[in-house]
């Protein structure tokens, strides 16, 4: 290879060796029990994990010797990594021309055996050794070196996981401030829509009051849309608003309710009528939940089975089982139900299959949107089985 190759490869080396967050770190147990257990198993005084700065040689781990680095220049490390899928062995560094003027061999530690093994990544090339040294010449069974190339393995899914960790703490980081900064202008911008619509809404209700009596049937129509068209918006962002600056719910802020209780609130809530009939079937009397999550999961539900029915009259049943480790729960309709193709749409915020509700409400599409959210940070999921025509059943399950 030509020495700009060379060259090109070494800087390669070195900006992969530093994409680990490793040069300079703290002393950790998991690697020095790997020296610890390199040197009782070759028999020898010095194992060291080196890693091959710029300039130095760096050691994560060093046992029985007393220095954390040395220059690279005197490394027996920086040989042993040109040939990374081979074991270097010096039996007798002081008959060796490479290293026989060596300072760490005619002095101290006075190195004559060396063996390093290269601590290969990925892409082939190798971060630096783990290797055993000893002052007395000697040699290395076959279950020696092979215990010794083991043994890196095991650096290098050390090493891995470190970079692992870095790589995802960087990400949710950068995830974290991008979400920030999604949040503040999404926030302004809907600040900033709110202010015409409510412009439009005060300046239709007032040219309304005015002259109403003065306009044609025709261009009253066509004013009380408009007044509904911002009404729907504002809706629409408040929505919105309400969805960006709501708190992921703790899954443990939990009690038990009775589910008597969900009875009693939402028989209340969502009064029977010609129109609507709602049913309970719980098959349990108490639930160890986080309440609020819960209800407010229930409400959308509930609230979108009523006013998104297209039958003369609205059937809605709720209900809830323990099940093993879970609690499921349910809310079932005798809806239009919900073609199989928008199944997997449904749950998209913003995503709406009908505009407008059967009292002529907006439908902004962050009701289910919001459900999903809530029962993931209960650590739950959520479901639905549906029959065109027929109705709809959306179910959630939470950890007991």
């Amino acid at each position: 290879m030509s020495a700009n190759g060379s060259t090109s490869l070494e800087k390669k080396r070195i900006h992969s060796l530093k994409t680990y967050s490793i040069l300079d770190s703290l002393s950790e147990e998991e690697y020095d029990m790997i020296t610890r257990l390199a040197a009782q198993i070759t028999g020898t005084p010095i194992s060291l994990i080196s890693l091959l700065d710029e300039d130095r040689q760096w050691f994560k781990s060093h046992y029985g010797l007393g220095v954390s680095e040395t220059p690279l220049e005197y490394s027996f490390c920086a040989h042993a990594v040109t040939d990374p899928h081979h074991v270097m062995v010096v039996s007798d560094a002081r008959l060796d021309e490479r290293f026989k003027e060596n300072p760490l061999v005619t002095g101290p530690p006075n190195i004559v055996f060396y063996t390093g093994v290269p601590l290969v990544q990925a892409d082939g090339l190798a971060l630096g050794t783990l290797c055993v040294i000893d002052n007395e010449k000697r040699q290395l069974s076959d279950s020696q070196v092979q215990a010794l190339q083991d043994l890196a393995k095991q650096v290098m899914a050390l090493l891995n996981g470190r970079k692992y960790r870095f790589e995802l703490k960087r990400a949710n980081e950068t995830l974290r401030r991008q979400n920030d900064a999604f949040k503040r202008f999404a926030k302004l911008t809907a600040q900033l829509l709110k202010s015409p619509l409510d412009q439009i809404t005060r300046y239709t209700d007032r040219y309304l009051n005015l002259h109403e009596k003065d306009l044609i049937p025709g261009h009253i129509e066509s004013l009380l849309t408009t007044k509904a068209a911002a009404d729907n918006m504002k809706t629409l962002i408040d929505g919105l608003l309400k969805n960006i600056d709501s708190k992921r719910t703790a899954s443990d802020k939990r009690e038990w309710v009775s589910t008597s209780y969900f009875e009693d609130y939402f028989s209340v809530l969502f009064r029977n009528s010609q129109d609507r009939k709602l049913e309970f079937n719980f098959k349990m009397e108490e639930a160890d939940i986080n309440k609020s999550s819960v209800m407010e999961v229930f409400t959308q539900l509930i609230t979108n089975a009523f006013n998104f029915n297209d039958k003369d009259i609205a059937e809605v049943v709720v209900g809830g089982r323990l099940v093993e480790d879970y609690y499921e729960f349910y809310v079932s309709d005798n809806g239009p139900g919900i073609p199989v193709n928008e199944q997997d749409k449904i749950f998209e915020i913003f995503y709406v299959l009908q505009p407008f509700d059967r009292y002529g409400e907006f439908s902004t599409g962050i009701g289910l949107s919001t459900v999903r959210r809530l029962v993931h940070d209960l650590r739950g999921e959520v479901s639905l089985e549906s029959s065109e025509g027929e109705g709809t059943i959306f179910a959630f399950s939470i950890p007991k």
